[in-house]
């Protein structure tokens, strides 16, 4: 099957930015037709060829198991296991990222790109599935002002994922933040784990520009795959903490 594509309307979009942009004119268009055959396989051949042995490495390369999953891993809202596991690896390896100490860590839900992860093997190709960019991860430090306006961000978008030492408790009332039991206060300063993409201001977080930044040039995918690896060392699977981390009353 043949398929004809007119570039005529382009070509008159084209001349009419061209000369917005230079105050110029063209006196003439001569559109054309141009006939693209999907089934042309001259040289597919030769090019596979060319190809299979790059393809065959990359592919060995990420069906390399990193880790296994003692259970499926879901992506959800306002908890969900997945992201769990994902704020708390990244905590976990704060220590590889930063000398000084970490108090939480947050992503967001938008940046987890697949609905589960599955029980048994991971690997690397699972891994980059499930963070395809190449954000990197910031440390944030600012005061409770401002992590209390990221946890109202974050309640307003229904939940982000969170680590084990925060907690969020949402009423008809009022929103807190707890940090291990203690209520976020005003005039302290915290330290938290955040990727870059956020601390630019995504996901409507400009408010972060007022935080005091180091970035590191870890990617998080990096992360997750150097926590496995680290699990799989010590003889671990992955576990995740079932506890509920951002609690509606």
């Amino acid at each position: 099957m043949r398929n004809n594509i007119t570039i005529a309307a382009l070509m008159g979009l084209v001349t009419l930015l061209i000369a917005c942009k230079t105050n110029s004119y063209v006196a003439n268009v001569h559109p054309h037709n141009y006939e693209v055959n999907p089934w042309l396989t001259d040289g597919v051949a030769e090019y596979d060829s060319i190809i299979a042995p790059y393809k065959a490495s990359l592919d060995q390369e990420m069906d390399e198991v990193l880790g296994a999953n003692l259970a499926m891993l879901y992506k959800s809202k306002p908890n969900g296991s997945l992201g769990n596991w994902m704020v708390d690896a990244l905590y976990n390896q704060s220590y590889v990222l930063f000398t000084d100490s970490i108090d939480f860590t947050v992503l967001n839900y938008g940046g987890i790109r697949i609905p589960n992860l599955p029980e048994g093997d991971v690997t690397r190709r699972n891994i980059y599935e499930l963070m395809p960019f190449e954000n990197k991860v910031s440390k944030l430090n600012a005061d409770g002002r401002i992590v209390n306006k990221l946890v109202k961000r974050i309640v307003n978008y229904g939940g982000w994922p969170i680590s084990e030492h925060l907690l969020i408790k949402v009423s008809d009332q009022d929103t807190l933040a707890y940090l291990n039991g203690d209520v976020i206060d005003h005039n302290a300063r915290y330290t938290f784990l955040i990727t870059d993409y956020v601390a630019n201001g995504g996901d409507r977080c400009d408010f972060l520009s007022e935080a005091k930044r180091e970035d590191s040039k870890v990617l998080l995918r990096d992360v997750f795959i150097n926590e496995l690896m680290d699990l799989t060392t010590n003889g671990k699977l992955i576990e995740v903490s079932s506890q509920d981390r951002i609690v509606y009353e």
